[in-house]
């Protein structure tokens, strides 16, 4: 708003000053006219004119001879005034064009100062707007995390039902892992290490070892309550590993 009302201000300042520069040109125009006008008095009243006139001669010429005009002072005096009026006339036209220009440009920039007036009220009622919204938030929430409200006991009955299915997910899962690797025998179990990098050990701990693998690889956790080691298996460790699993199946076969 203050950059528009300087900007007005500016404006207005370059308006009046054309209209000074307009003045005085027309002021210059009337002293050049009353100087001529004083000029010509000075000559119709110098003495020794006939008949009270102005000569004015024509080019001089020996071949004929031509009758001077002559002019009268009423006629002079009549076209001062007609001058005068039109330099009058010329400055009032001009004046009410700068006048008119200037109550355009004032209105204009009156209907941009509105306009404006009307953009700043509406942000603020925006910001305020927001601003209740974002406290009724923060007080909804409040409200929410209160030990005895209904949505923080809501919110930790859905925590312990999660936690609870998330458990018995991992039951399932653990159980049927089981399930699956009960009737595999030392080869295929052998396989299985190689492929998931598990170090053979016995035929049941390396059982317990892929399904505690698999769980922490799917839930993030142990649910056997120990830690899995988890071992990076070099070529020579695979072979040991594989051994083991043969004398395994031997003993066992015997």
């Amino acid at each position: 708003m203050e950059k528009a009302r300087r900007r007005a201000h500016e404006e207005n300042d370059k308006r009046f000053e054309k209209m000074e520069e307009k003045m005085r040109l027309l002021t210059r125009e009337r002293d050049e006219a009353l100087v001529v006008v004083e000029n010509w008095k000075a000559e119709a009243l110098r003495p020794g004119l006939k008949r009270g006139g102005i000569l004015i001669g024509a080019t001089p010429s020996t071949q004929a001879r031509v009758r001077p005009r002559c002019v009268s002072p009423r006629s002079i005096r009549r076209t001062h005034a007609a001058e005068m009026a039109a330099c009058h006339a010329r400055e009032v036209a001009t004046l009410k064009e700068l006048r008119a220009e200037t109550l355009d440009s004032k209105k204009e920039k009156e209907s941009e100062i509105e306009k404006l007036k009307e953009k700043l009220a509406a942000l603020e009622m925006e910001r305020q707007q927001k601003v209740l919204g974002t406290n009724l938030r923060a007080k909804m929430d409040e409200a929410a995390k209160a030990p005895g409200s209904r949505s923080a006991k809501g919110k930790e009955r859905m925590e312990q039902a999660e936690y609870s299915n998330k458990a018995n997910d991992k039951e399932v899962f653990i159980l049927e892992n089981r399930r699956v690797l009960k009737p595999l025998k030392k080869d295929a179990i052998s396989t299985i290490c190689l492929k998931e990098g598990i170090a053979y050990s016995t035929l049941d701990r390396t059982k317990e070892d892929i399904v505690n693998k698999r769980v922490l690889l799917a839930f993030g956790g142990d649910p056997l309550g120990k830690a899995v080691e988890i071992e990076e298996v070099s070529e020579d460790t695979l072979e040991e590993s594989i051994d083991l699993a043969k004398i395994d199946g031997q003993e066992t076969s015997s």
